[in-house]
């Protein structure tokens, strides 16, 4: 095999050998830096149809699993002579030789085993149960901090009528399997993957298997189903944890990867520490000595001369003196701490009040010239505020309004750039890896409604690194820009170049150099709203789909890095208006969307989540006013901030609201004067919430400036 080209990959060495498969390290033929692993089934089993099936399984199942802890899958190939999985290829060593060749500390034991845990329950949560979890299946990079589960050979789909584990049929490696799967039952679900994760556990701290590897299979499988696991000595904590883990009842084990993780966590609550208290010690060393005079003077005989009873008197004052010299230098001590603590707290205070410690303090601004100016994007870096949009104050044309502000809310620095002098817009700004910033959006190059893609990356300072166009003829307008993987960037247009509007994607390098390029888009104009990365291979975007006058409705769908579509929805009914203009994921990997729906002049908020296929669960439209969101952030405390507008009475008020991911509102805050305020942006950073837009109510002419407000978690002032 070695030189033989699979796909796009050269074979170039042999990794390793398996009783199906063999494992190949292969490069790319184009890109000589990508290498890749790739498992080849045995020619001969390609004859076996089970075998056949089951390793085609296990490319499907890996290629949905995409988690940081989970080898990645690349490709995958089949003929009637080959089928081969191209994966990412690991440079490290299993966890079996790890532990065979280290002594890990009780911290790095669990911290490998907590990623283990929550790849496995990933899995569950996407429905696959592993089934052969043991050390060989764990492999460890990055200096062996972080682990990649392996080989979903024998991963089994939750509710799936594949007969392949029919009873009697066994699957696993014998020592970590579950008793349910050593008696071959078929009604095995997620518990077994538990039992396994407890012997793995098992092994890590006891750096051996629980039972005789040199017994019989069939002493080692009896053992199993008939005997608790042994005791694991020196680790009573984890001993306990063990035992649960491994009941040979899956009632009585951990019911889920989580309750385990939270058992992990828990013993770090049991166990006790000794504390030295220096003030016990004193005590001590000083009171102890005493008690054996008194004991020494009750036998004393009175015979004594003077003398002696001299010195004992000596002795017994001083014993006194001492005493008494002791309680008040302990009180003395007590006493300068405790005033040195509301000395400290009071300059704390004094410095708060005069805005020395401004990392929590609210403020809002607003700003520009005589015309118009508005931001569509707010972000931070190290306490310093970045906002881009557009301006027309400083000549005739729309321009690039880019501007920073310190920490207390002060203007650093702004920049009005203009491309064509017809008509430009930024649209998005985020920090890019190395501390500096990248911003899209607009150019308008003509009268003939032409316009590019402009991307600009910028220094903290407001300096030019590089500035670069994209696109055909027609109408190209950025709007939204993501990081992605090795220092790359994936941004989304508006694509007018052909007779209808698509959503376009661009994917640059760190230089901006174009790496792909794809447009999305059937039967309707499809514009893009918002990007959202949620892996390094997975990106979601979110906009609105117009397919008449009458009917619009929201779109979702999923590339890769590559900019292949995985899949694409619409949400809403014929005759209606839903526009999704944000997205973020929730906790467990589903999607969050807002933005509105609208019924003639009727304008209601409206959030709907989907599963992470794209299937809506549910959705919730705001009735009580007229509202939309524009901008959505997942918090610290994984509920969800929304920022947009109210409007009432032909005016518009900015509005913030938290919820939940079921749509529970936490608060509702109303921001803005007596005209029009609107926020389009809203970015969380150090519990605090920045929200940007445009403002009327602090115009004097009626014109709007640019509003950026720093609120704090509550989103209070």
């Amino acid at each position: 095999m070695i030189g033989k080209q699979i796909l796009n990959y050269k074979i170039t060495k042999k990794i390793g050998e398996g009783g199906m498969a063999t494992l190949y390290e292969a490069v790319h033929t184009t890109f000589e830096n990508r290498k890749v692993a790739i498992k080849v089934l045995d020619p001969i089993l390609t004859r076996n149809k089970d075998i056949v099936s089951r390793f085609v399984s296990e490319a499907k199942i890996m290629a949905n699993l995409d988690h940081q802890n989970i080898v990645k899958v690349v490709d995958f190939e089949q003929d009637t002579e080959l089928m081969a999985i191209i994966m990412e290829l690991l440079n490290g060593i299993s966890l079996k030789d790890a532990i065979r060749n280290n002594n890990f500390s009780e911290d790095t034991n669990i911290n490998i085993f907590r990623q283990v845990v929550n790849a496995i329950d990933y899995g569950h949560n996407k429905g696959v149960v592993h089934r052969d979890i043991k050390p060989s299946n764990v492999f460890l990079i990055n200096n062996l901090q972080q682990a990649k589960v392996l080989d979903f050979g024998i991963a089994k789909l939750l509710n799936s009528d594949n007969q392949k584990t029919a009873t009697g049929l066994q699957m696993g490696t014998p020592m970590f399997m579950s008793p349910e799967q050593v008696r071959g039952l078929n009604s095995i679900d997620h518990r077994t993957d538990i039992y396994s994760l407890g012997v793995l556990l098992y092994y890590m701290f006891a750096r051996k298997t629980p039972y005789d590897k040199t017994a019989s299979q069939f002493d080692i499988l009896s053992k199993i189903v008939n005997q608790p696991i042994p005791d694991l000595e020196n680790f009573p904590q984890i001993n306990r944890i063990v035992k649960k883990a491994t009941a040979k009842n899956p009632d009585e084990r951990y019911q889920t990867c989580q309750e385990l993780l939270a058992a992990i966590d828990e013993r770090n609550e049991l166990s006790g520490f000794i504390s030295v208290n220096p003030d016990f010690d004193e005590k001590k060393s000083i009171q102890q000595p005493n008690k054996i005079p008194e004991k020494q003077e009750n036998k004393t005989d009175l015979s004594n001369d003077n003398q002696e009873k001299v010195a004992e008197n000596q002795a017994n004052t001083q014993k006194k003196e001492k005493k008494q010299a002791i309680k008040p230098k302990k009180k003395s001590k007590i006493g300068r701490i405790l005033f040195f603590l509301l000395l400290l707290l009071l300059i704390i205070w004094l410095l708060s009040k005069l805005g020395l410690f401004n990392n929590s303090k609210t403020w809002q601004v607003y700003f520009g010239g005589d015309k118009n100016e508005e931001i569509y994007s707010v972000t931070t870096i190290k306490n310093n505020v970045y906002a881009v949009g557009f301006s027309k104050s400083y000549g005739s044309s729309m321009n690039w309004y880019l501007t920073a502000l310190n920490k207390k809310g002060k203007q650093i620095w702004f920049k009005d750039i203009d491309a064509f002098n017809r008509g430009d817009a930024a649209h998005a700004i985020i920090p890019t890896n190395d501390g500096n910033l990248l911003i899209v959006g607009g150019a308008y190059k003509n009268d003939e409604y032409q316009a590019q893609n402009r991307v600009m990356k910028i220094s903290p300072k407001g300096e030019i690194i590089w500035d670069k166009f994209y696109g055909y003829n027609g109408w190209d307008e950025a709007v939204d820009v993501v990081a992605a993987d090795k220092g790359s960037f994936i941004f989304i247009f508006t694509d007018n170049s052909n007779a209808k509007t698509q959503s376009g994607v661009y994917k640059i390098d760190a230089n901006g150099n174009l790496i792909w390029e794809q447009s999305v888009g059937e039967y309707a104009d499809f514009s893009p709203r918002d990007i959202f990365k949620v892996t390094d291979n997975k990106y979601i975007i979110c906009g609105k789909a117009t397919y008449s006058e009458k009917t619009t409705k929201a779109f979702l769908f999923e590339i890769n890095n590559k900019g292949k579509v995985l899949w694409s929805k619409t949400y809403g009914d014929y005759g209606k208006y839903w526009d999704a203009e944000c997205v973020t994921e929730t906790l467990n990997g589903d999607f969050l969307l807002a933005g509105y729906s609208q019924e003639g002049d009727e304008k209601k908020l409206l959030v709907f989540k989907t599963n992470a296929l794209g299937v809506m669960n549910d959705f919730y439209i705001f009735s009580d006013e007229q509202q939309a969101a524009m901008s959505i952030k997942k918090t610290d405390d994984n509920n969800f901030i929304l920022a947009g507008y109210t409007e009432n009475d032909n005016n518009k008020d900015g509005l913030i609201i938290k919820m939940t991911d079921n749509f529970v509102v936490l608060w509702k805050r109303i921001y803005g004067g007596s005209k029009t305020d609107v926020f389009r942006s809203v970015w969380i950073d150090d519990n605090n919430i920045y929200a940007a837009g445009y403002t009327k109510s602090h115009s004097y002419n009626n014109d709007k400036q640019a509003w950026i407000l720093k609120l704090d978690q509550n989103g209070k002032m």
